[in-house]
């Protein structure tokens, strides 16, 4: 059976918040799904807006992902999915999050990385990377991750096959229409996205200040939580709080005018499996400026400029590269973000779970 005919599983995404990564990754494996000519049930927090033709199937809100660190939520969302997971047992279950549903067989987990195996938010985060995800995983039909890097580090970490993780590729999200009106920028600016969680490292950035505060503004999108107030305190004390610009729920329409307006996207992350917000700059021709980990020279190649994100003459010459980025640059950066499109994903999908549920 394939994804051309009814669906015969759900999926999982009990877990995931109203903005951010995890779930524009949910929501196009929603419409990957939808797109075979397949109905779609998704388990969601309530709130969550799916895309059209979705049958969400809904969860207490208080479980979705937040900005806000909290040491309860994860501890009452697995006593719920054991004791009251809205799907009987005999269902399979994609996981489009590494939120397995304890106590259950017949499950494809998404692992996108394992930043919290050794950079944690929490304790409690800490301990279900270390000790209960590992043991859910040998249970599990199989594993989808989001790029070669990761795969292979899962594989070392958690002594799994590799012929039992697949990778699926996000689909980065092209140019959009403006529906606001287009805004002429005071000055230059570099842009940053997603910025709600410590491993973004986005204070390397800031203490570069000296290098780019005198020729750009900094515009900073991400939640309110605990990590931007760090941030803030911060800047403050840099004295810098008059260059650089906080932004949170910001609309589709307005994240597109940040993107065609900055000077450069900068993503100095310590460690992550995948990395959308430079890709989405480079598919609307703008540079992008990111720190120099495997997972980033996987998936951007020649196309960003990578940056030691502890050092100061690193980051001069890529500020210094900046102004003589030219438009066949741009243009062939543009074109290697387009092949992460929806028909690469459903291809790499469809076979993960051919392999795994022989769909």
């Amino acid at each position: 059976m394939s994804l051309q005919s009814s669906s015969p599983f759900v999926l999982n995404c009990s877990r995931v918040g109203r903005y951010g990564g995890l779930k524009t990754h949910a929501d196009e494996v929603m419409r990957t799904v939808l797109a075979g000519g397949c109905g779609c049930r998704a388990v969601v927090p309530a709130g969550y807006i799916a895309p059209d033709g979705v049958d969400s199937i809904f969860t207490p809100a208080s479980f979705a992902a937040a900005a806000n660190l909290s040491l309860l939520r994860p501890i009452k969302w697995f006593i719920y999915s054991y004791f009251k997971f809205p799907i009987p047992e005999r269902e399979r279950v994609l996981c489009t999050t590494h939120h397995v549903i304890p106590g259950r067989l017949r499950q494809v987990v998404t692992i996108h990385d394992l930043r919290p195996y050794f950079l944690p938010d929490t304790a409690v985060q800490s301990f279900y990377f270390h000790h209960i995800l590992p043991r859910a995983l040998k249970h599990c039909d199989g594993i989808i991750s989001a790029s070669e890097t990761s795969r292979k580090l899962i594989a070392e970490v958690y002594k799994i096959p590799l012929d039992r993780i697949a990778v699926v590729p996000l689909t980065v999200r092209q140019p959009e229409p403006f529906t606001l009106e287009p805004v002429l920028w005071s000055e230059p600016f570099l842009l940053v996205v997603g910025a709600s969680w410590a491993h973004k490292n986005i204070e390397t950035l800031l203490r570069q200040q000296a290098l780019w505060s005198r020729e750009y503004g900094l515009k900073i999108v991400g939640g309110k939580g605990p990590y931007r107030t760090r941030l803030e305190k911060l800047v403050s004390s840099l004295g810098i709080s008059d260059r650089v610009e906080f932004l949170s729920d910001v609309s589709t329409g307005l994240l597109e005018q940040l993107y065609a307006g900055c000077s450069a996207l900068v993503y100095p992350s310590k460690m992550e499996g995948f990395g959308l917000p430079p890709l989405e700059a480079m598919a609307r021709r703008r540079p992008a400026i990111v720190a120099d980990i495997p997972v980033f020279r996987e998936l951007y190649g020649p196309h960003a400029l990578f940056v030691q994100v502890e050092s100061a003459d690193s980051w001069q010459k890529a500020f210094a590269a900046l102004p003589s980025i030219d438009s066949i640059q741009l243009d062939a950066a543009r074109e290697h973000a387009a092949t992460f499109n929806p028909s690469r994903m459903a291809h790499a999908l469809n076979e993960a779970l051919h392999r795994f549920w022989s769909l």
